[in-house]
């Protein structure tokens, strides 16, 4: 099947290591790449190999990306470099490695563990033909690929062994009967070499579901909308019940557990030290840090609260606005975190906070801050609140003390990485952490 077996390794790697910090979804930038081996290789199809790489980060941490490769006589789409007289391409552009990873049929097996370190297909409906693919050109941690017009595969480019919380929370979903999340059609099992221990693991590899041709992302949107000086009050409102309706369901699938006093006092005491934290880095933060914390004082005052599974990274470009109405999109979590982390339960309103915020940066960057889209954001954010109210057992109104806390943890989250990355823009959360400050 030819593949990569032809090739010296260490001169593929050497290829790989300076191809790799350049794509969007590698976690280690910033950081320098000290050692990097074949934690697995499996021929797939004709000069296609599913890869997987583990990668030394500054000499201290590993960590383990997917990367299937194509090799060709040709160059083609997906090319990564030339090669002892042959192309190496990034076999996830390329349809032929992408239809041999996900078209036979498995058994629906949820733990990774349970079909081997091959790449293993389950369906739970299906499997999809092997109709042409297509790569979604959008900034994600992950490469997603409609295959066949009607599916969605995401293919997860940073594994961790264990259920994906990404699948996990899709399973429970469906179980619990929930329409607004796209269905859960299936996933990849498989299983690398742990460069620490020397064992064989097993994780997910990919996720399969249903794709909605016609659609266009909250995001996108919204800034759309702004930008044409178009309402956008309706699609929030929509937007909001929608998201309740998926908190009541999370909630069923997975439970709730109840917050009791010291518990409550260890939240305050986290996001107290989150803000400090980011006070450190901003002048801006530190500036306003007395009236932000004494806001954030009264989240230990109070009562017993219910924790629950949430989105935890929610955001307009988590909503997919289709023909069918809202459906949110991504429960993963932070991909580079542990998988323990991503499944930490915390309060409905940190997923309120998360969106409100997002509404603020379609206005600043669709609409350029002016008065106009000042109340165009504040349309929404209001719409989306009272949507929220409509639909579910929650009403955000009464929680202003925990949602105002997860608003300035968030908006103070967003100065460090805007003072980091994008310094013009750091003006966007100090904004909102003045009016929290002074209102």
């Amino acid at each position: 099947m030819g593949g990569t077996v032809g090739i010296d390794e260490s001169g593929l790697l050497s290829v790989l290591a300076e191809w790799l910090p350049a794509r969007r979804w590698f976690a280690g930038k910033g950081h320098r790449i000290t050692t990097m081996r074949v934690a697995a290789r499996t021929p797939v199809c004709d000069g296609g190999d599913h890869v997987v790489l583990a990668v030394e980060i500054d000499g201290r941490a590993w960590q383990i990306y997917q990367v299937p490769l194509l090799v060709s006589p040709e160059s083609g789409p997906g090319l990564i470099a030339r090669i002892d007289g042959v192309y190496v391409h990034d076999g996830l552009a390329r349809e032929e490695v992408v239809t041999a990873l996900v078209s036979s049929a498995g058994g629906a097996v949820l733990n990774p563990a349970g079909t081997g370190p091959e790449p293993a297909p389950q369906w739970r409906r299906g499997p999809a033909g092997t109709g042409p693919c297509r790569i979604l050109d959008v900034e994600q941690s992950n490469t997603s690929v409609v295959l066949g017009g009607g599916v969605l595969v995401k293919f997860f480019r940073l594994l961790s062994p264990g259920i994906n919380p990404d699948i996990e929370v899709h399973a429970g979903l469906a179980e619990a009967g929930c329409a607004d999340v796209g269905e859960l059609l299936g996933w990849v099992n498989g299983g690398w070499t742990d460069p620490a221990s020397g064992q064989t693991v097993f994780g997910h590899l990919a996720m399969i579901q249903e794709f909605f041709p016609g659609s266009i992302d909250g995001w996108d949107l919204a800034r759309q909308r702004v930008a044409a000086g178009e309402d956008f009050a309706h699609e929030s409102f929509e937007l909001g019940a929608t998201t309740a309706r998926v908190h009541r369901d999370l909630a069923a699938a997975f439970g709730t557990v109840p917050v009791e006093e010291a518990a409550l006092r260890a939240m305050s005491r986290r996001l107290h030290a989150r803000l400090s934290a980011a006070g450190e880095v901003v002048e801006g933060v530190h500036a306003l840090e007395p009236d932000l914390h004494a806001h954030l004082d009264r989240v230990a005052d109070l009562p017993t609260l219910t924790v629950q599974r949430v989105h935890g990274d929610f955001h307009l470009g988590q909503a997919l606005r289709t023909p069918l109405g809202w459906k949110i999109l991504d429960f993963e979590g932070e991909p580079g975190g542990e998988l323990d982390s991503r499944r930490v339960l915390d309060h409905p309103m940190r997923d309120v906070a998360g969106m409100l915020r997002s509404y603020t940066y379609a206005a600043w960057q669709g609409g350029g801050n002016s008065e106009a889209a000042i109340i165009w954001g504040e349309a929404c954010r209001e719409a989306f609140l009272a949507g929220y109210a409509s639909a579910g057992d929650i009403d955000p109104a009464d929680h202003e003390v925990l949602l105002t806390a997860y608003t300035i943890d968030k908006a103070a989250y967003e100065a460090v990485y805007e003072q980091r990355n994008r310094p013009d823009w750091v003006q966007i959360p100090l904004t909102a952490l003045r009016e929290i400050a002074t209102g």
